[in-house]
Formats: structure tokens, sequence, C-alpha cells
């Protein structure tokens, strides 16, 4: 008996050994990880199994090199993505260095320093300020015959992750539960082939608080004979971008979706229009220097309204440390011939996405339901006579408020990130452009925007940037039909009309207004960290047009009993 319990004890001291040996990082590192969980398909540090072990979160910040899955240590040992040594690898050097745990950065789960199979090397990164999943993939076989690399992302399980990887955003209770997305690598090249070395993609996570519990599966996707197209003033050049596209088939014919950009190119990007004077003279004035203030005058211009889709990260104390990504004006598309098979050493990974295996809900925010723009329900009289035209207003703009407009919506928080904050909070504006995204089409657009004969009204603004406006009221005005005389009484004229109650001469129907308003949603996350970092989130919704309610009820009791019929003007 007793040599049996010594046999069983060496044996355990031997295999505590050999996977202390795995997960040690190469030579030239002094970080030993501490984390053993079972066999499974990687390491999940903030797993609650880990935490039940009294491990500690790796250091991945000072990990200079890092072993290839099954490789040789010493031998298989290749420079981590950050590393300021030599890295091979065309990520862009904003991106690969951008890991920083300070700035919200976790490693959910990697399986590098182990044997978890040849050629399975990830490491998937996530930003719980920002919502970003970052994935680094190391290629150790040579680089994969395709000139476009093209991620597979699919969740097993419907839900709302997916929600702002669109043109426009879906709130909570939308329309969508999108399980499939393709994107492609980010480069710092025109070329997006897979490449020996670290490739790289990242995607946007929305705050879902109904999902609990699912899996990503991440299956790389090899194409050939391609090359992308990218319309609007973003077009000349692909570097720094990622296409994605959630389109259900986008292996018969071109892939057509957004590109996002990233890091550097991004950046100069913007700094480039700002010197060319593409922006409003009052958005460069607001802004000030771009070039010598970043991302903090980008926010400040409010430049990160005039896309559909923003995130950046600054800080006053690091000019040079922040993110940024924008969704580019314009179409991408990319043409030629995919290859569904995972070829040249490519291996597909999985992440579980509960809480209990990442230590986090994903996602930051989100809508709860569209954005709801509530209108007044009264015109004023302008102007009447004898022998002129009976002519009515709208709502005029006062200060920074649409007068006759106020806005309904429910704004999510992620609760698992408010102890890391000072404040958050999250902030409307209406803003237009011609032709409106075609997502558009697919959600409600309120009883105001919907049936109605004749338009009485619709967004107007200033021409800020490219085809976008932004809209400062929703004045306007009307004529009505003169009320005819009736015997020896006097014609009257209301001084205030109930507009519900207006019928179109000849159009014989209700009057509406002019569907042309989009919503920006901008939530601002101040970071209770060493250098307070500022986080700027952007997202773009289709809101609903209908009457206030309230305004409704009131004003039908007062002036609901006069009927009218409104004529072009």
């Amino acid at each position: 008996m007793n040599t049996k319990i010594l046999l069983m004890l060496v044996i355990a001291v031997l295999f505590y050994s050999c996977n202390d040996e795995v997960l040690k990082t190469a030579e030239t590192s002094t970080h030993v990880f501490e984390v053993i969980e079972p066999i499974t398909d990687g390491i999940y540090p903030y797993s609650l199994f880990a935490k039940t072990r009294s491990t500690t979160i790796p250091n991945w910040e000072k990990w200079e090199k890092v072993r290839l899955s099954s490789g040789v240590i010493g031998q298989d040992s290749v420079a981590v993505p950050w590393a300021n040594t030599i890295v091979s690898s065309n990520i862009p050097a904003q991106v690969r260095h951008d890991i920083k745990a300070e700035n919200g950065w976790m490693l959910l789960k990697y399986t590098v320093n182990g044997n978890w199979g040849s050629n399975n090397n990830y490491m998937f990164f996530y930003n719980k300020y920002t919502g970003v999943l970052k994935v680094f993939y190391y290629l150790s076989n040579g680089a994969a015959q395709s000139n476009y690399g093209i991620w597979h992302l699919h969740i097993d399980v419907p839900q709302r992750l997916f929600a702002f990887t669109g043109e426009i955003a879906d709130p909570i209770n939308g329309i969508y539960q999108t399980q499939d997305l393709y994107c492609t690598n980010i480069t710092s090249t025109d070329a997006k082939g897979f490449v020996q070395g670290w490739n790289c993609f990242q995607v946007e996570l929305a705050y879902d608080p109904q999902f609990t519990n699912g899996e990503l599966t991440v299956n790389p996707v090899s194409r050939t004979s391609s090359d992308i197209k990218l319309t609007g003033s973003f077009g000349s050049s692909s570097k720094g971008t990622i296409v994605t596209t959630t389109s259900s088939n986008p292996t018969s014919g071109p892939i057509k979706g957004l590109a996002k950009a990233a890091g550097d190119e991004a950046l100069s990007f913007l700094k480039k229009e700002a010197q060319d004077k593409k922006f409003a003279t009052k958005v460069l004035n607001a802004a000030g220097d771009i070039v010598k203030g970043g991302v903090s005058a980008i926010v400040k211009g409010g430049i990160n309204q005039l896309f559909s889709s923003f995130i950046g990260r600054f800080n006053k104390e690091q000019a040079l440390n922040y993110d940024l990504q924008f969704t580019t004006n314009g179409t991408a598309e990319i043409s030629g011939t995919i290859n569904t098979e995972v070829t040249g050493g490519l291996v597909p990974a999985n992440l579980n996405l509960s809480k209990s295996a990442l230590g986090i809900t994903l996602g930051v925010w989100n809508l709860s339901e569209q954005p709801t723009i509530y209108f007044m329900t009264t015109a004023k009289l302008l102007s009447w006579g004898e022998y002129k035209p009976t002519i009515f207003h709208l709502w005029k703009m006062q200060g920074d408020q649409l007068q006759g407009t106020n806005y309904k919506y429910d704004y999510i928080m992620n609760p698992d990130i408010i102890d890391y904050l000072s404040s958050y909070n999250c902030n409307l504006k209406c803003y237009s452009t011609n032709p409106l995204p075609e997502e558009v089409e697919n959600y409600p657009h309120g009883s105001l925007a919907e049936g109605f004969k004749f338009s009485i009204t619709s967004g107007k603004g200033n021409l800020i940037y490219e085809n976008y406006y932004e809209i400062t009221n929703f004045y306007d005005k009307f004529q009505i039909e003169k009320p005819k005389q009736i015997g020896p009484e006097p014609v009257t004229v209301p001084r205030i009309l109930f507009i519900p109650n207006a019928k179109h001469v000849s159009l014989y129907g209700s009057v509406g207004i002019h569907y042309n308003t989009l919503i920006k949603a901008t939530t601002t996350l101040y970071v209770n960290n060493s250098v307070n970092d500022t986080i700027v989130l952007t997202k773009t919704f289709a809101p609903k047009l209908e009457w206030n309610p309230q305004d409704f009820k009131f004003n039908k009791e007062l002036y609901g009993d006069i009927s009218y019929t409104v004529t072009n003007y």
C-alpha cells in the first residue's frame, strides 16, 4: 500500500512539473505562468477555475517571446507582436503595441506556451472599455496561398454581441440576432492575405444583457485572385483597414461590406482630411490642431460623429497612447474566388464566451430600443390676410435644442465595468446623409414617417463633411385653405392648429415628416486609472418619429375640434 501511495505522489509531481514547464515563456523572459487548467482548448487566465487555484493573471506586457504550440522550448520561440525587437508581421504598429492592461486590455485566452496542436497559436485580447476583441494568430508553416485572409466568426447561439458590426447599430431589442461575421486581416500594407508570422483581426462587441453562455468559433478562410475596392474618400488605400460583412453567403460572388480604419493609418487619414479642409469650418475651428491634438482634437471637433461607427481612447498625459477605429464612409467590396476550406496550415479556434470562463461579461453598452424623436403637435399662425395666403410655421431653433422635439432612449451599460469608471454618459445628436444607409429600410420609421400623404417638414442643417449634414432644426412653413365664410359672421383664422388634424387638399391623406434623420449616440467613459483615459464610442441608430404623447393629449383637447386642409407652399 505504501508503495502504491508513493508511486501516485511521484506521478502527481511529474504531471505538475510538466505542466509548469509547458507554461513557461521563452528563455528570454523571466515570467513563469502558474495557471493550471484541465486540458481543454487553451488557457483561460480569468476563468473561475483558475481563480479557485489561487493563480495570478499573466503579465503579458513583460513577455518578449512565446513558444509556439507543440513547439520545443528555445527552438520554437518567437517574439510577441508588441515586442520592441523585429517582429515578423504586417500588423500596424499601433495595433500591435496597444495591449496594455492599464488601458483596459485583458488576455482572455491563449494557446501559445502549451501543447494544443500544431499551428494552434492564438492570443485572444479584449478591451473592457471599448468592447474590442483583438485576436493574434501566428502562422508558422509558411504563408497560405491566398491574396486575402478572411476570418469567419460564428457564435453558436442567437445573441446581439455583433449588434455594432453593421452601418446601423442594432439595439438590444432590435431586429437582428447575427451569428456570423466575416472580417479580413488588418495589415499595414494593401495585401490582406495570411502571412508567415503574426496575423490579426479585431471586432467590436456590443453589450447584450440577455446573453449568458455561448461559444465563438474562429475559422480562417483563404481567398484567391481577390482585390478590394473601397469607395468614399478613404478608397485610395486599404492599408490599416478591416473589411467586415454579415452576409449570409459570402462564399458566392463578391463580398460586400464595410471598411473599418484602425491605428496609425486611421489617424493619418483624419489628419490629412483636416489639413485639406475637407471638414466644415465649424468643425475645424472646434477641433483645433488635429496633428498635435490627435484623437482628443478629433472628438473635440465632433468628427467622431461623422462616421457610422467610431472608437477613440485618449489621455492628456500621453498623446501617442491611443485607440482609434472608425467605419469609413462608403462601401467595400472583395471580388474573386473563395476557398472555404482551411489551407496552408491554418487552424481554427474556439472561445468560450461565458463570464465564468472569461471573468467578464462582454460588450460595453447599447440602447435597449430604437431611439424615438418626439415632435410637438401644434403650428402657429405666421401670416394671413384677405389677399394673402394663410401660412403657419413649425418649430424654430432655440440654442442647442431642436425646438418642438425631444428624445426617448433607454441607455444600458455593462455593470461589470462601472466600478472602473469615475463617470460616464450618453448623448444623442441628429444627423442626415443622402442617401441613407440601406439598412435603415429594415427598421420601423414611426407613425409620422410611415403612411402619410404629404410631408410638412424634414430635418434641416448644414453640410459638415462629405454627404453628412448636422440637423439644426425641423423648421418649416405650410399653407392652409382659407376657411369659407358661412353666413354673416366674419371668417376667423385660428392662431394655433393641431397638426394631426391636417389633411392634404388633393392627396386626401394625413401629413407627416420626411424621414432623413439618423441618431448619433455617443457614450463617453472616464476611466479611473493612472492616466485618466477618456473613451469615446459613437454609434448610428435609425430613429422612430412620433408625436409627443403628452403634448398630443393636451393639445387635442384644446385645438382638436378644428379641421383644416393643407396646400402646397
